[in-house]
């Protein structure tokens, strides 16, 4: 560009900056405006302005309504307000529905850019005195915005790190599992010595009393021990038998 053409070329841009910024907002004639529903289109236009336009969400942001200026109603300071406002009217307006609601975010943001104005990045400090680390702003897919939180800092590291290892450590400590270990062995074996002191015990009685009479009498005869024999009795008199062998 010619040097004797700098100055015309910037004063031309500002004058169009100037008449960019001051002119009335013409949002409610964009198509993708009018093809929302209804009940999203009630969150920016109430009809009370002499001029039209998006009347209710400029009154909202204590913009002047008569016109609707751009360089308040896209204001660098005022658009997170604004995301908010819409975010808020058309999810109560139209159901809950998510898809009104970014659609209707993304139109009053793209209107803003297009029209020159830059959304404001603030940036949120982290941390004490000497030292942090600040997030940093981005809009979201549905046009609002959004602060990225900052990364992680070395004390919230190690802080994890230890809760994980406090996780990963057994419930019972060593020295405890081998005093279990040791008390369910020392019951076992007290339980083994119990039962043989019983058995013990049930043999020494039985021993005392002796044997059982029939198994005494099986010992005597295995002995040869012969048991007394009662008187016989014959099946004939005396008389009788002499008569049959001729005797009298």
């Amino acid at each position: 560009m010619p040097p004797n053409l700098q100055p015309f070329f910037h004063l031309t841009f500002a004058i169009l900056t100037t008449i960019i910024s001051a002119a009335t907002v013409t949002l409610t004639n964009l198509p993708a405006y009018q093809s929302q529903r209804s009940c999203a289109t009630q969150c920016f236009y109430s009809g009370f302005s002499s001029g039209g336009g998006p009347d209710r969400l400029a009154n909202q942001l204590d913009c002047s309504v008569d016109p609707i200026e751009n360089d308040c109603f896209c204001r660098a300071d005022l658009q997170d307000d604004a995301d908010a406002l819409i975010q808020s009217c058309v999810y109560d307006l139209c159901s809950r529905n998510t898809i009104d609601v970014s659609s209707a975010v993304s139109i009053y943001d793209s209107y803003c850019t297009a029209a020159g104005f830059e959304r404001a990045v603030e940036t949120t400090s982290v941390g004490g005195a000497g030292g942090g680390s600040s997030g940093t702003g981005s809009p979201t897919s549905n046009g609002a915005y959004q602060t990225n939180p900052p990364p992680p800092s070395s004390t919230t590291a190690s802080s994890s790190s230890s809760s994980s290892n406090d996780k990963s450590t057994p419930f019972l400590s060593t020295s405890e599992l081998v005093g279990i270990i040791v008390g369910v062995c020392g019951f076992i074996a007290t339980s083994i010595g119990v039962w043989f002191s019983y058995r013990m015990m049930k043999n020494k009685r039985a021993a005392a009393h002796g044997p059982p009479s029939y198994m005494a009498a099986s010992a005597s005869q295995a002995q040869g021990h012969h048991l007394p024999m009662g008187p016989v009795a014959y099946k004939y008199p005396l008389a009788s038998q002499n008569s049959y062998h001729g005797f009298r």
